[in-house]
């Protein structure tokens, strides 16, 4: 029978982390033969003061490994993937998403067909397929429709991804590294065999407010669309600038080194890519400046107005980014 990994990567979170250790107590002694919990503590400064590791240590079913020193959280992350065995499946589990009730029970009915992948998808998703085949359209399909970039939203089969787990690091500045494992895993299958779980019979979602602006995320992402064919990585190339080229102007300024590599796919993307790119650095110096503050206002009381110029997309990214920026100050 399959087994699970459980792999926690934190830093600085000492209660959240509590809290899920917790939750994870009262379901882990009902599998304690076919569970292994691992928290990757990424050198946090308040973990030993808290009185969190302490308490960690005297967990006989959980095992805490302290880094010398902070290797960023996509390296931390990618670590989990090294853990796996012949017959386990991994867990990448935040550790400020709480385990839901009876979620250990649910994950080990779901891996006893032993699928390829467990993920979790919301009530309101339908059209979920059983398998699906590696192809430029059910890439983006998964991209802009499920939740797998999320850390804690797949539960992956260790022998599926076991050949791919150096393109991990291959796409460690993408901001999404675990995608590049698994999408390269799924490219060379050219199938998924995916069994769905409902989002709520595994985990309560995150409890933690971000703060980051993840200028790694808006700089790296496109790096993933280079497991296409050349010919195929126009389109979803061009279809995230539409979106996202404003972000990918304001944030490649701290990002260089991954923004080299992307700027590399966007030469490439053809005069409609150019366009949006252009129209992103545009927008970007509009934004920062004072006419681009009132501009913006002026959208979140206007927005019909300049929705045919805009693709609806990017009118709501303008908008609801316009809105965080007021809720921020206030």
């Amino acid at each position: 029978m399959p087994s699970l990994v459980i792999y926690i990567p934190t830093w600085n979170r000492p209660h959240e982390l509590k809290v899920q250790l917790t939750a994870l107590g009262d379901q882990v002694h009902e599998f304690q033969d076919r569970v292994s919990v691992i928290v990757s503590d990424n050198n946090s400064t308040d973990l030993a003061s808290k009185g969190v590791q302490a308490w960690i240590e005297k967990l006989e079913w959980a095992t805490l490994r302290r880094r010398p020193s902070n290797i960023g959280a996509n390296a931390n992350i990618l670590s989990g993937f090294l853990e796996g065995s012949e017959e386990s499946y991994i867990w990448i589990l935040a550790d400020d998403t709480t385990v839901s009730d009876n979620a250990l029970s649910n994950i080990f009915n779901a891996i006893a067909s032993e699928p390829d992948i467990v993920a979790l998808y919301d009530e309101d998703q339908d059209s979920l397929p059983s398998t699906l085949r590696f192809s430029p359209a059910n890439v983006q399909t998964v991209l802009n429709e499920f939740q797998w970039g999320l850390i804690s939203s797949v539960i992956y089969k260790f022998t599926f991804l076991a050949e791919d787990l150096e393109n991990g690091f291959r796409f460690h500045n993408s901001s999404f590294p675990h995608l590049g494992i698994l999408f390269s895993a799924w490219k060379r299958n050219g199938q998924v065999r995916v069994h769905w779980l409902k989002t709520d019979e595994a985990h309560l979602g995150n409890r933690v407010e971000l703060k980051s602006n993840y200028s790694l995320a808006l700089v790296g992402f496109p790096q993933l669309f280079l497991l296409l064919d050349p010919r195929d990585r126009r389109k979803p190339v061009v279809k995230w600038l539409r979106k996202y080229s404003a972000g990918f102007a304001y944030a490649r300024a701290t990002e260089e080194l991954s923004a080299h590599t992307t700027l590399t796919l966007v030469r490439k993307s053809g005069l409609l890519g150019r366009f949006w790119f252009l129209f992103g650095e545009f927008e970007n110096f509009l934004r920062n400046s004072t006419l681009g503050v009132k501009a913006q206002a002026f959208l979140v009381r206007h927005p019909a107005l300049l929705s045919k110029l805009i693709p609806k997309s990017r009118l709501a990214y303008l908008v609801s980014t316009r809105k965080e920026k007021s809720r921020e100050g206030s």
